[in-house]
Parts: C-alpha cells; sequence; structure tokens
C-alpha cells in the first residue's frame, strides 16, 4: 500500500541543523549522522511524497562519499509489508522516497557502518500520512463491561488494610511522606504518597503516577514534586513490591520470578499479569480516593507505556478520573493484526513474515487493550505518540485515540522514538494544574 523509491542528492554546503526535528540525529564525536524527513513535523497527506535524507559528515563538516546502507521502508513495522533499498551516499548524503496512499505511519529506517569503528549503525525517522484518519482495528468485545464489572465486584470484597509508614526523603521540606501498603487482588498496592503538611481536609487534588514497564520499587521523587504543586499524590509500582530495597532485590526478580511477566498467559484473560495490574491500579485509586486531603473533585492519572495503557484503564474504569494523560502508551490495538497493521507492546500475536498471528491470543488481549478501554474514557484525556516509536508504535496510539469520545488532545512529537520530549512533558503538567484550577 505504500510506494518508494530512492534517488541520490548532491550535498549542499548547509550544515547540520542545531535540533533536527522527527529523526535521528547522533553526534558521537567524530561523525554526524542523521535521517529526516523533508516536513519538520511529520506530517503529510495520503498519496503526498515524503523524502528521507540520510546524511553523514565528520566533525569538520566534511561530506562523508560512498557509505553503503540498507533503508527499509515499512507501515510502521509490521513486517509482511516492506520495501527493502541499498545504496550508497553521494556527496554525505542519499535521499529515500516513500509514499503512503491510505492514513498511516511510514517508518523509514537506514542502516550502515560507521567510517570511525566499522560497527553497524540504524536510524529510523517516522512520517505521519492523515493519522487522525487511523481507526480502531476492531470493535469492543460485547462483553467487555460485564467482564470489568466482575472484577470490581472480586476487588470489593478485599479490605484495603491500608498501611501508611511515614518516611524522610530528600527535598521533602513542608511536606509528609509516606510509604503506601494496602491489600488487593493478587497481592498489594505499594507506593509512595506525599502532601503538604498541615493539608485541611477535602483541600487537595490528588494525582496519581503509574510506572511504565519493568521491575522495580516506586518512586518518591514524582509524587513530591507533585505536592509542592499542591497536590496529594502517590506513585505504585506495578507489582506490588515493597519500596526502597536494594537494586540486587528487584535485579533478582526482574531475572527470576518476574522475568517476561508481560508475555505470561497472554491465552487467558483471566490469568494475565494485566488483569491483575488493572485490578492493583483501581485499588491504589481507592487508597488515594480514601484521605481525607483529597477533595473529592479532582483525581488526576498520569503515566508512560506501560503506565500509559494504565491510565487509559484507569479512566475508562474509574469515574472519580477526572484529567488523564496516557504519555506514548502501550497495552494498545492488539487486534491490528487483523487487518494487517503493527500491534502495540507487548505485541501480544503481532503478524509474522507471512502475514500469519495467534488468533487465541490476539481474542484474548482485547480485554485489557486501551483501545477499548479508551471507548468508556468521559474525562478530559491526552495522548503524546512519538512517530519514531518502535516499542509502542504510532499507528497503536492514534487507534486508541479514535476510540476517545470525550474531550481529547493527541501531542505528536516527531523528535523522538519511546520517550517524552521535555517540550511534550512541560506541555502536559501545564495542562495537568489547569485542570484543576
Amino acid at each position: 500500500m505504500f510506494r518508494c523509491s530512492l534517488k541520490f542528492v548532491a550535498a549542499s554546503v548547509v550544515a547540520f541543523a542545531a535540533v533536527c526535528l522527527n529523526a535521528e540525529v547522533v553526534n558521537d564525536g567524530n561523525y554526524k549522522y542523521s535521517l529526516l524527513p523533508d516536513k519538520s513535523d511529520g506530517m503529510y497527506n495520503k498519496g503526498e511524497k515524503c523524502i528521507f535524507t540520510l546524511s553523514i559528515e565528520n566533525k569538520d563538516g566534511q561530506k562523508i562519499e560512498d557509505i553503503s546502507f540498507v533503508s527499509i521502508l515499512t507501515e510502521d513495522g509490521c513486517a509482511p509489508t516492506e520495501k527493502r533499498i541499498t545504496g550508497n551516499t553521494k556527496d554525505g548524503k542519499a535521499s529515500i522516497e516513500g509514499s503512503l496512499d491510505k492514513c498511516g505511519i511510514l517508518r523509514c529506517t537506514a542502516t550502515f557502518k560507521q567510517p570511525s569503528n566499522g560497527k553497524s549503525r540504524t536510524l529510523t525517522a517516522g512520517a505521519a500520512f492523515d493519522p487522525l484518519e487511523i481507526k480502531p482495528s476492531a470493535p469492543v468485545p460485547e462483553d467487555f463491561v460485564s467482564f470489568w464489572e466482575k472484577q470490581k465486584d472480586i476487588l470489593s470484597k478485599i479490605p484495603m488494610n491500608i498501611k501508611l509508614t511515614p518516611v524522610q526523603k530528600a527535598n521533602a521540606e513542608g511536606l509528609e511522606v509516606f510509604d503506601v501498603q494496602a491489600d488487593t487482588f493478587g497481592g498489594k498496592v505499594s507506593g509512595y504518597m506525599a502532601y503538604p503538611k498541615g493539608a485541611k481536609p477535602k483541600s487537595l487534588p490528588a494525582i496519581l503516577t503509574c510506572h511504565g514497564a519493568g521491575v522495580r520499587s516506586s518512586n518518591s521523587s514524582t509524587p513530591i514534586y507533585w505536592a509542592k504543586n499542591g497536590f496529594i499524590a502517590m506513585d505504585f509500582n506495578a507489582h506490588g513490591l515493597p519500596n526502597g530495597k536494594p537494586k540486587e532485590f528487584y535485579e533478582d526478580l526482574r531475572n527470576g520470578e518476574l522475568k517476561l511477566y508481560q508475555n505470561k498467559h497472554n491465552d487467558d484473560r483471566n490469568k494475565v499479569f494485566f488483569r491483575t495490574l488493572y485490578m492493583r491500579l483501581m485499588r491504589a485509586i481507592d487508597v488515594l480516593c480514601s484521605q481525607p486531603q483529597w477533595d473529592g473533585k479532582h483525581l488526576v492519572v498520569t503515566g508512560g507505556s506501560q503506565g500509559g495503557g494504565q491510565t487509559l484503564a484507569a479512566a475508562a474504569l474509574d469515574k472519580r478520573v477526572s484529567f488523564a494523560v496516557a504519555h506514548i502508551p502501550a497495552l494498545c490495538d492488539h487486534t491490528g493484526n487483523r487487518i494487517g497493521r503493527t500491534v502495540g507492546w507487548p505485541r501480544v500475536a503481532p503478524l509474522d513474515k507471512d502475514g500469519n498471528f495467534d488468533h487465541k491470543k490476539a481474542e484474548e488481549s482485547r480485554y485489557w487493550d486501551g483501545m477499548n478501554m479508551a471507548a468508556f474514557i468521559k474525562c478530559p484525556t491526552v495522548i503524546t505518540v512519538g512517530l519514531r516509536d518502535t516499542v509502542c508504535p504510532p499507528t497503536t496510539a492514534y487507534a486508541t485515540y479514535a476510540n476517545l469520545k470525550c474531550k481529547k488532545t493527541i501531542i505528536p512529537m516527531p523528535d523522538t522514538t519511546h520517550t517524552v520530549t521535555t517540550k511534550a512533558r512541560n506541555e502536559t503538567n501545564r495542562m495537568i494544574l489547569d485542570s484543576v484550577k
């Protein structure tokens, strides 16, 4: 469904820009490498031509001639649909043309050997073609709501047994900081909570921050930051692990019983880790909202990657959530494979090179898919998306965004892979503060 061609262009005398958007720019001290499309925002209309330019020069600005490379154009990394191109740079540059005849993301990679050491390096760039027209890959399951109502009922029968233990943390002057432990389905809610000293009952907006993938302690610096901005804030870890242990404690779990936790039981919605995680998430909200300082009106949930997926689930499953910011969300659009598209992390049932996928896993994943959660969100919601993201492909974020029926904002970040730019982080933090005024 995409067209591509390759042509070489003469190098110009224009030096590399100080800031290159929508592409990867690398400076290893001796050489500069970049791969970028011809539009700084990375946005194109269907059928429009996009030209990705690969550039290589040394630290003195000399263009490096005749560097062999392999370029691959795909629809957001989807295996069955790709175009492989080989060539050499001429006067330090090569242009790779591509286009999509439909809405979607065109991903371009360029792999070459670095002239400094002969080691292989791959650059990635992305271009979005009418991305707001990307639609969900499948409808919400008919029993989606009843499935989650059952989980809520199970959770409601488990007493919270909240335990708050005061802790001393640096840079927490004027704040109360606590280690938080509470009971939930499958274990514990474990986190850190902070709020201004002397806060009166019903005086503070609340914010809950969710973790990305991995095995780690809860983070105290994030709730301290938000408490200094007038919130009662809580950060909890995804596995209900005790906080503040030596790094070896978490490494042993990461390499042991929690190794590749995201891939276990993905063929069963009742055994998969993310069912337990979403119930832990709901219980974390219960714990935060049970605090007398909460104003009873404003509850913000935010997180990135796996935490972005949790943010969508929180806003869908709990009506108390008043504002949601899902950064580069994982756990989305697992049924993209049905229509020949990429799927979100953790790649439950990706397409293989022949276009086949695990139908059982794809079906079961629908019940914890952020794309389906999005259909039930009522509060204002913000999603950030990296156009070069190969972990949580932008196609999956846009498919999720299309299912939102609430007031919504999407912030494309053309210059990022799987991260959030300072600009986007500052913008969303401002939106969070505005939401509680």
